[in-house]
């Protein structure tokens, strides 16, 4: 009975500090296309398209200037359990190559980091996907989904390019 007890004791020791101690999830995610970069960036740039190929975002609203660093916009974002609306700003912004948007809420932060490089014809876009804090068990459990659901969202973006 003692060793049931003790086994007990150490996996609800494991859970809570499982949802207690923060962690970063990250998720990467990469395409390729013929078309141009200036065609990638546009799309990419374009915060009120969003909603067409991202399924998480319900709308998208831009409230400061248009492009470049400093760009704010809102987004009503659909989650497990709720809609919530989220905050963004540009931090980065290198026309036709790089994009760096944070959005922030009072539980966290996410980053979309997009790059877009040309090789042989071909603009390659890679997405680095980063959130902050989440549960260190919650990030372990979702990262699967979080992968699948970015990946899908690469390739309606994907779609959207080339047509």
């Amino acid at each position: 009975m003692k060793y049931v007890i003790s086994i007990l004791v150490i996996l609800t020791i494991g859970i809570v500090a499982g949802l207690l101690i923060r962690s970063e999830m990250a998720v990467t995610s990469m395409f390729s296309t013929k078309a141009s970069k200036a065609r990638v960036f546009s799309l990419l740039n374009d915060f009120e398209a969003i909603p067409t190929w991202n399924s998480s975002v319900l709308s998208s609203t831009i409230v400061s200037a248009k492009t470049g660093i400093g760009c704010k916009f809102i987004e009503k974002r659909k989650e497990l359990f709720r809609v919530r609306n989220m905050s963004f700003t540009v931090l980065q912004f290198i026309p036709d190559t790089y994009l760096k948007v944070e959005g922030k809420s009072s539980q966290s932060t996410i980053l979309f980091e997009y790059s877009i490089q040309t090789r042989n014809g071909q603009s390659f876009v890679q997405l680095r996907f980063t959130e902050t804090p989440k549960p260190f068990l919650f990030a372990k459990l979702l990262l699967p989904t979080y992968q699948r659901h970015i990946d899908a969202n690469m390739r309606t973006l994907k779609s959207l390019i080339e047509n």
